[in-house]
């Protein structure tokens, strides 16, 4: 290889590198930056050994009334989910409103269905990935289970899903 090869090569290599970094670190934002949003969730689909060891969670933000909001809405059409401090969707709109909105949190999803009645939302948090012993211990109890998502989210309505919390029943008198 002659110098204006190696060179070139470097070049090319550096720059995939920043790429991968760049690729990583966004996915990252909002894990490093994003606030917490603790949503209860259900397991409604069991795991399945054939497709690996996640979780398939559904949220009641999953499913919205279509009297949130007065926009008419298509399937596979990008939404914004405006929730308040208790996780409780209060907006739902095909705009991101400036980022100092009065609205705790922000989540960017997709319209899955549209009902007469109601709106099904897919966001990208409802696959979570576990080890096998979990996913085995669960899904021996997926039908009675109580969870709680723990959730990071960004005023531009990146999420990502960063914990798995089950619920304890109280402790009886006994």
């Amino acid at each position: 290889m002659d110098k204006k090869q190696v060179v070139i090569q470097l070049t090319l290599n550096s720059v995939y590198f920043f790429i991968m970094v760049g690729v990583f670190i966004y996915g990252e934002i909002p894990i490093l930056i994003g606030k917490d949003l603790f949503l209860p969730a259900r397991l409604y689909d069991p795991p399945d050994m054939m497709r690996g060891n996640y979780l398939r969670l559904w949220y009641d933000i999953s499913s919205l009334p279509r009297n949130i909001s007065n926009e008419e809405f298509k399937r596979e059409q990008k939404v914004y989910v405006y929730l308040d401090e208790h996780g409780n969707p209060v907006k739902l709109s095909r705009n991101l409103e400036k980022l100092h909105s009065p609205f705790s949190h922000v989540i960017r999803g997709k319209i899955g269905r549209v009902w007469s009645d109601s709106i099904r939302i897919d966001y990208g948090l409802e696959a979570y990935f576990t080890s096998p012993e979990i996913a085995k211990r669960l899904e021996e109890r997926w039908d009675e289970l109580k969870l709680i998502a723990h959730i990071k989210t960004t005023p531009w309505g990146d999420a990502r899903l960063y914990n798995i919390i089950e619920e304890r029943a109280p402790l009886s008198p006994n």
